[in-house]
């Protein structure tokens, strides 16, 4: 008999135990994850942050002449032109981006690199943007990565 009642102490804890436990987690840990409210910077409808001034320019050219074949990113972050502003210097960028058929003919090594890593296309870069639209378009990439 004191083993029946000793038997039934330990499974009733066992019991309230547990309850207590579940209890415990469904209030200490509610369904929904909690979020803090973090206050950014006003976003357009369509979710691109606001460049700054020097960007907006850069921004209209990108989406005008750039965006149908360049993607700034990818959803696997390795977009063609990811980086550039850190990876070539205005100048090259500038003459590539104004007369690429300039610097296929001079043999640039840039270049070669670039169509090996990436195939060679039949479109050419050839605009007659100048250096400060230029860099503006440069600043609005730069800028659109660290957003």
């Amino acid at each position: 008999m004191i083993k029946r009642v000793t038997y039934g102490v330990i499974f009733g804890s066992v019991l309230i135990i547990t309850g207590v436990v579940f209890l415990c987690a469904f209030i200490v840990f509610p369904n929904e994850p909690q979020e803090a409210v973090i206050q950014k910077e006003p976003v357009l409808f369509c979710g691109t942050p606001n460049p700054p001034g020097e960007s907006l320019k850069g921004k209209e050219i990108m989406s005008a002449y750039c965006a149908a074949c360049h993607k700034i990113t990818t959803d696997f972050g390795n977009g063609m032109l990811q980086w550039i502003d850190k990876n070539y210097n205005k100048e090259f960028l500038i003459a590539y981006i104004n007369n690429e058929d300039s610097l296929i003919r001079a043999n640039n090594r840039i270049v070669k690199q670039l169509h090996k890593k990436y195939g060679e296309s039949e479109y050419k870069h050839k605009n007659e943007f100048t250096k400060e639209e230029i860099e503006s378009l440069i600043s609005y990439i730069a800028f659109y990565q660290n957003n």
